[in-house]
């Protein structure tokens, strides 16, 4: 009977033991969750600040963009810019992934640039 007492033995340590592997589960589970939510709020915090800063580039971009457009047509055509035809060349700068030359080329071929008013006014 002496092998009845030792397995009554195992059995216990090994109920102990899975008490205790459910207790450390438990611990991890709650943990895992509370690292989860901390996650979320860390990354919707972050993607509010990535808004924000999206926002910013983005409007910096439309500045350099009308700044560039106003030089070159100032360059191009005359002093005193037209603003409608600065944003429209704005745009097709921030279309085109800030290149020079679709600008230049939308810029010559406008009508500003041939308009007699201006032509050999610069």
């Amino acid at each position: 009977m002496e092998w009845l007492q030792e397995l009554e033995d195992q059995i216990r340590r090994a109920t102990g033991e899975i008490a205790a592997l459910r207790k450390q589960n438990r611990s991890l589970t709650s943990r895992i969750k509370r690292l989860k939510r901390e996650a979320r709020a860390t990354d919707e915090a972050a993607a509010g600040d990535w808004d924000e800063e999206r926002a910013e580039i983005r409007q910096r971009a439309e500045q350099i963009a009308a700044f560039i457009a106003r030089k070159l047509y100032r360059e191009f055509i005359y002093a005193a810019e037209d603003e409608a035809l600065v944003a429209d060349l704005a745009q097709v700068f921030l279309d085109n992934d800030f290149e020079i030359a679709p600008v230049v080329s939308a810029l010559l071929a406008s009508a500003h640039f041939f308009d007699e008013q201006v032509t050999g006014a610069h």
